[in-house]
């Protein structure tokens, strides 16, 4: 299913943006399952290394997943790392967004 995506490079940021979407989505319906196979499908595509926003995200998602699936202490951990990320960077809105959504699991 991943070879789908190679011929996508010229919007590599554009498919890491819907697949963290997806695996959002997948959270709030509980499927965990899906929500591993998209972040797989993540890791197996790439992501650039100047996409910032993509990286710092799929590592909140992977700390949420490790939450999911019963490892609460390393996923939180993950978790908060890339809430400091995202303030660090000036990007308060995505941090308070996720933590949110973070508090709510």
């Amino acid at each position: 299913e991943v070879y789908l995506y190679r011929d996508l490079n010229a919007n590599q940021d554009d498919l890491a943006r819907m697949l963290i979407n997806m695996v959002l989505c997948c959270f709030n319906h509980n499927n965990i399952r899906k929500a591993q196979k998209y972040l797989k499908t993540i890791e197996s595509i790439g992501v650039k290394e100047t996409a910032f926003f993509e990286k710092v995200t799929i590592e909140f998602l992977n700390g949420i997943f490790l939450i999911k699936t019963g490892h609460k202490i390393a996923g939180e951990e993950m978790c908060f790392f890339s809430l400091e990320v995202f303030k660090r960077l000036g990007m308060k809105e995505y941090a308070s967004y996720y933590k949110n959504y973070l508090e709510k699991i």
